[in-house]
């Protein structure tokens, strides 16, 4: 007995990784009678290229494929962390590899007998609920998942997705670091999400709330004890924490140890790693202390360029659904154009510049380098080449390292970084 259908709201993604051109016409006629759409790969590097552009529910694999097989694209799902469910379809009938399978993650194994397209379709809908059934028990939301949310294969971003999963349900301040555009508010808000706080989720400015503080009316410690009765038993984010004036930070030290009392998760979002300003002295060691423990850094753009293509394919099919000229879609020129920006605004440039590029005609649906290079100088001008914080940090990590005689181990011991991150930061600074 088929499946009931699914309704066209629920419908999700599905790829089907099948040599034989008949067997995949089957599959994907059969997945549409129950309202499943789904997309078809013949080889494992044309699969590898659509899991790298878009995220995909449910992966219908073959096991013997023309350039590999099965278990080598469940694993590269594996190791980069992606969230699609697993489906082994193939007339290999070995109850090693089953099992095999299985325990690797896979969902279901479908041996491909005179009955299989039924069996295929109820499990790939058992994978679809089961998906959204875990969906709403993790995040509550299963359009807001965190890997609908960030986007990308690199290795940092494969790590900040695994970190917002185990970070989500503790009570520990957490600190969130990266450049302005590479995501701090979605991470903060992610982590909220998934951590089934129900309270609200409040979000306040640290250089704002400073300029407040200092018009005066209360202490420093009643202060933030207001705010944080706007956030019980939910989440508080301080953005810029490192613009907090010494009176904010002080109310903060005060009241920081009562948030569990009222159930308050601290998020604190910094665009450079506070650790520098504690060196200069800039901000409470008490405080940084308290928050320095679990943290979250999101690489630049520049520095994960792998990230460029999916993100982008991302916006172009979300523009091109609210539009009516069909799929947006760039030539391998303009791909290569993008993945070799500097990206100075980092994904808000990209999302930007794809908005530019389709805005660039009314009429065209693929985009050339042409469209591509007047979309990039459009948006370069919006964002500066070289931002303030940038400047700070250079001038604040020489002088730690100036202080440690430019011993890279001490130093990044006394600014509480790995010897590989400062290193990473000497070079892209020039030091």
């Amino acid at each position: 007995m088929m499946p009931h259908p699914i309704e066209p709201e629920a419908a999700h993604k599905v790829l089907i990784v099948e040599d034989d051109l008949a067997h995949a016409r089957l599959m994907r006629a059969s997945l549409r009678k129950v309202g499943i759409e789904s997309e078809h790969a013949g080889t494992q590097e044309a699969a590898l290229r659509l899991l790298r552009e878009s995220d995909y529910d449910v992966v219908l694999l073959d096991m013997t494929l023309p350039d590999g097989d099965g278990f080598e694209i469940q694993q590269w799902l594996t190791e980069n962390a992606l969230p699609s469910s697993i489906v082994f379809v193939t007339a290999d009938d070995l109850a090693e590899h089953a099992v095999k399978a299985v325990r690797a993650g896979a969902a279901n194994y479908v041996v491909k007998r005179p009955d299989y397209l039924t069996q295929l379709v109820e499990a790939t809908v058992e994978a679809l609920e089961a998906r959204a059934e875990r969906a709403g028990t993790i995040l509550g939301d299963s359009s807001n998942s965190i890997a609908q949310r960030m986007i990308g294969w690199s290795s940092s971003m494969v790590e900040a997705r695994k970190l917002i999963a185990e970070f989500a349900p503790q009570m520990r301040a957490l600190l969130v670091v990266g450049e302005s555009g590479t995501g701090r508010s979605a991470v903060s808000r992610l982590v909220h999400s998934a951590s089934k706080r129900t309270g609200a989720f409040v979000v306040a400015n640290c250089r704002e709330l400073s300029e407040r503080l200092e018009k005066g009316g209360s202490s420093e410690a009643a202060f933030v004890d207001r705010l944080a009765e706007s956030a019980k038993r939910g989440t508080l984010v301080l953005e810029d924490i490192t613009e907090a004036s010494q009176a904010l930070q002080s109310g903060l030290l005060s009241a920081i140890e009562d948030l569990p009392q009222l159930d308050v998760r601290l998020i604190v979002e910094s665009e450079f790693d506070p650790a520098i300003d504690v060196v200069g002295i800039e901000f409470m060691e008490g405080l940084w202390i308290r928050l320095s423990g679990t943290r979250i850094e999101l690489a630049p753009l520049r520095d994960r360029k792998e990230d460029v293509r999916p993100i982008a394919s991302r916006e172009l099919t979300r523009l091109g659904a609210e539009s009516s000229r069909g799929r947006f879609d760039l030539d391998e020129d303009a791909w290569a154009m993008l993945e070799t920006h500097g990206w100075n605004g980092n994904v808000q440039e990209l999302l930007a510049c794809i908005r530019a590029i389709v805005a660039s005609s009314e009429t065209k649906s693929s985009f050339d380098r042409f469209d591509t290079e007047a979309a990039l100088r459009d948006t370069e001008r919006r964002f500066s080449s070289r931002s303030q914080h940038d400047q700070k940090e250079r001038s604040r990590l020489k002088a730690a390292l100036d202080r440690h005689d430019w011993n890279v181990t001490a130093t990044a011991k006394t600014l509480g970084v790995s010897r590989g991150w400062l290193r990473r930061r000497i070079e892209w600074f020039d030091l």
